[in-house]
């Protein structure tokens, strides 16, 4: 299920190299409109009523927060979130294979979709049909925050954006002043925490692994917020690690997200699996918890839900 993490809950499967891209400005929207790349092709930055094609549940869910879901004209079938997006129509199969003549087909003004795609040769396939495409940066805690504000910023909702902005403002305050209280309470030591994503299973001589949340991801800006540690300390987002190293690593609290399909039977062998490691302090203290929310596995508005989990 990390898979489904790394693309922030979306399963894209197109057999496209990624390139990577780097940008001096904060802002998380990155590349160009086509629009501004190629002088044929009719500018549409200030189009009143955009129709926009979202390739990304979090950027869906953007969308619909600032208001803009009467101008969703297509999404993938894991844009499943809010309710209203529901009729909108898919623009990939189960599979996550993306269909570039139902794109064409929707008319879109924009297409909104993951820095990474954008910066894939998906970006020449869509050029080639002259639509504008933008990709956006989630990667970390601040990536969001300005990507809300600036979606909001380039479809005229501001307003919106800089509202919910100042709502997490004020949990996060609020949030954050409640762990310092715990801290102290704790002798004014931090706790470290253990942010699993995913395990890969046994295979011949390999071990069971666990996928972690490093450095680097929106998970760890959310700890630095609260004033947590997190116990890994790999400068990459995402970190591999044994049951053995989790054992030396010593948390004190471990948060393992998974997808909300997960069944509650599984759920609970799960949880079970980790009794046998009694030596980690989470074990022994049962602060081991399992996390079965969609909101928890995308960075979009909802991570007020996931500050306040952990």
């Amino acid at each position: 299920y990390f898979s489904l993490f790394l693309l922030a809950g979306v399963s894209i499967a197109i057999s496209l190299a990624l390139t990577t891209s780097c940008r001096k400005s904060p802002d998380p929207i990155v590349g160009k409109n086509v629009s501004d790349q190629d002088p044929a092709i009719e500018t549409v930055a200030h189009v009143t009523s955009p129709r926009l094609i979202s390739l990304s549940p979090a950027i869906t869910e953007i969308l619909c927060m600032i208001g803009l879901d009467p101008h969703l004209v297509g999404r993938t079938p894991a844009c499943d979130f809010p309710n209203e997006v529901s009729s909108v129509p898919f623009v990939m199969d189960e599979k996550g294979n993306l269909s570039l003549e139902t794109v064409s087909a929707l008319k879109p003004d924009f297409i909104l979709m993951p820095d990474q795609l954008a910066a894939s040769p998906l970006h020449t396939e869509l050029s080639k049909r002259k639509l504008n495409h933008i990709g956006i940066r989630r990667d970390s805690l601040d990536d969001i925050y300005q990507s809300v504000f600036s979606i909001g910023d380039r479809y005229n909702a501001e307003s919106v954006a800089s509202d919910w902005l100042a709502g997490m403002d004020e949990l996060t305050s609020g949030l954050r002043s409640e762990c310092a209280e715990a801290i102290a309470a704790a002798g004014g030591i931090s706790p470290g925490i253990l942010i699993v994503l995913g395990r890969i299973p046994a295979n011949g001589t390999q071990p069971a692994r666990l996928i972690v949340a490093g450095r680097n991801c929106f998970q760890q800006g959310i700890l630095e917020t609260l004033g947590a540690r997190n116990v890994i300390t790999s400068s990459v987002p995402y970190e591999t690690v044994s049951m053995a190293q989790v054992t030396e690593l010593a948390p004190a609290i471990v948060l393992e997200i998974v997808p909300a399909s997960l069944s509650a039977d599984r759920q609970s062998a799960l949880l079970l699996s980790w009794a046998r490691y009694g030596s980690c302090p989470a074990v022994a203290t049962g602060k081991v918890t399992i996390l079965a929310e969609t909101y928890a596995l995308r960075p979009g508005p909802r991570i007020g839900l996931l500050f306040r989990d952990v």
